[in-house]
């Protein structure tokens, strides 16, 4: 592999310092007019490289070639920086090949190819088996020739060809491996794929069939001992099963239809995979926020944990007073508020099977599909009660009837409100909306029975910014001169997220005070740094700045667009 750097006489003071980085370079090429200057790099000479485009990369006329090919420095970067991480690993043939197996609707799957950047996978969505076509008998043909296709392509965009780890005849061996039929009514492992096709809904191609949940990696129980957290979304529109548990997203073929699946084995307490739908548990990101992480919002906690969790816990209290509990929340509140936020802790908290549906990922463009993915995770929040249902960004999916222009939208409406109706035990089915834009919302969805408490979320008051700070600076190494409460008064007006933001900013202008960049593009760090690093008033004061200028040019947007 080899990147040449070339770049021209300019009138930047940061000239001579490139041309005396350039010079000590073997592969440094001045030519006798002196006006164009190139130096060339090998793979063991990366740091070299670094070093020079730090300086010349932002000159206009700089030009990369890799391999005598003129290339994009963001590509070239991105090939470069997986390169550079390969050395480093411990095991450099485990970098390349996938050191972790990525948990799918399908089970556990580890990377097809051997190399990262190749991002076709095992998974039905990606997956190998979506390149080809199906036979009047049934029978699946692998088209490797388009496979191949697909490999090259995705080699040339990431710059991964030019890789010296990767070694074309390795990739050519895994593509032969590969079955070129695949019948699904002799062999149980595989089903079919169905889709949309002048109107109708027919065999468009194979899947993986998902395996028995028992004993999988993915039968994992929270610390809590209560029931598991999934997040249930659309395949098509969030990339696919495991998705967000690392695998990579490409487009392709498997783009053109969507997916239906057979439903799972049942498991007690465990929400049944709806079909169609990319079913995942909930991340360490989502469970590894509690009620006590959260401040200002104590009313709000303590009104939502009364309609949510005694409803599932006590159920035999509400039966002795005779009467029946909320039937679903709507939160509402300005962007960053706490909504979401809110939700993250719910699903920590609540001992129930909790599933997540983001509003625009049930959205479908197939005919019929969204009303079909709204049904199938009611059905399988019903089969595993107690649950609660959790809808995020609910104007997506359930707008003002009165303002669409489209029927398919009106018919989504009428098919959630349906399902609000229609559950048999309300009382161990809850539903949880959130909206930062009520007004949107269709009128209809606040109707007794349906989701007839509305929360509203506000902006925190001096002691609830008071709370929030207080929690965010709690890790921090303060100096005692550091006034929070004084903070909390200069804050009106501010989110919690505002609030997050202020404290992250001033944490970073007190690592700018310690770091510093030398003549050579490179951090440097001071040994006894990092124990007497502390956050000083004069951060806060300039972070207040910053923030404060974010938010006021974001309302100043929000008005114009008003």
């Amino acid at each position: 592999m080899e990147v040449r750097v070339v770049f021209h006489r300019t009138g930047s003071r940061d000239f001579p310092r490139a041309m005396d980085v350039a010079r000590r370079q073997p592969g440094f090429r001045e030519p006798a007019a002196g006006a164009e200057f190139c130096v060339s790099f090998d793979q063991d000479q990366l740091d070299a490289y670094d070093e020079l485009v730090a300086i010349v990369g932002r000159w206009s006329q700089t030009r990369l070639y890799l391999n005598g090919h003129p290339v994009d420095r963001s590509r070239l970067e991105h090939m470069l920086g997986c390169y550079r991480r390969r050395l480093l690993a411990p095991d450099r043939r485990a970098h390349c090949t996938g050191q972790s197996v990525h948990e799918t609707r399908i089970g556990a799957v580890r990377q097809l190819f051997p190399c990262r950047l190749i991002p076709i996978s095992e998974t039905n969505h990606g997956g190998w088996f979506q390149y080809g076509r199906l036979t009047r008998e049934g029978v699946f043909l692998v088209d490797k020739a388009q496979l191949r296709h697909a490999v090259q392509g995705a080699l040339d965009r990431t710059l991964a060809a030019h890789c010296p780890a990767l070694f074309p005849a390795e990739v050519d061996a895994v593509i032969d491996r590969l079955p070129e039929r695949i019948d699904p009514e002799r062999d149980h492992h595989w089903g079919y794929r169905e889709g949309w096709q002048n109107g109708r809904f027919v065999r468009v191609g194979v899947e993986k069939r998902p395996a028995s949940r028992a004993g999988t990696p993915q039968a994992r129980r929270l610390p809590t001992g209560g029931a598991d957290l999934v997040d249930v979304g659309t395949e098509g529109a969030r990339g696919g099963p495991g998705q967000g548990a690392g695998s990579l997203r490409v487009g392709g073929p498997a783009d053109v239809a969507s997916r239906r699946y057979e439903p799972p084995t049942p498991v007690a307490r465990r929400p049944a995979e709806p079909d169609g739908a990319a079913a995942r548990h909930v991340g360490p990101e989502l469970r590894g926020v509690r009620y006590g992480d959260i401040g200002g919002l104590t009313t709000e906690i303590r009104t939502l944990r009364e309609t949510l969790e005694l409803p599932l816990r006590f159920p035999d209290l509400f039966e002795r007073l005779g009467i029946t509990p909320h039937r679903g929340v709507l939160l509402s509140g300005p962007p960053g508020t706490g909504k979401t936020l809110l939700a993250r802790a719910l699903a920590s908290e609540c001992e129930a099977s909790f599933l997540l549906i983001n509003g625009p990922e049930i959205i479908s463009k197939w005919h019929g599909e969204s009303e079909a993915n709204l049904r199938r995770i009611f059905d399988a929040a019903r089969e595993n009660a107690p649950a609660v249902v959790l809808i995020d960004e609910v104007d997506a999916i359930a707008p003002d009837r009165a303002r669409v222009q489209h029927n398919h939208e009106a018919v989504l409406v009428s098919q959630l409100l349906t399902l609000l109706d229609g559950l048999v035990d309300r009382g161990q089915v809850v539903v949880v909306a959130t909206t930062n834009r009520p007004e949107l919302v269709d009128r209809a969805l606040r109707r007794p029975g349906r989701l007839d408490l509305l929360l509203e979320i506000g902006l925190p008051d001096l002691a609830a910014r008071l709370e929030i700070l207080r929690i965010h600076t709690d890790r921090m190494p303060l100096h005692p001169g550091v006034d929070i409460p004084a903070l909390a008064a200069a804050t009106e007006g501010f989110t919690g997220a505002h609030l997050s933001s202020l404290c992250r900013e001033a944490g970073l202008e007190c690592m700018r005070a310690v770091v510093i960049l030398d003549a050579g593009g490179v951090f440097r760090l001071a040994p006894d740094a990092l124990q007497a690093l502390t956050v000083r008033p004069e951060h806060f004061t300039r972070a207040l700045r910053v923030v404060d200028a974010m938010r006021r040019r974001g309302e100043a947007v929000v008005k114009r667009s008003e």
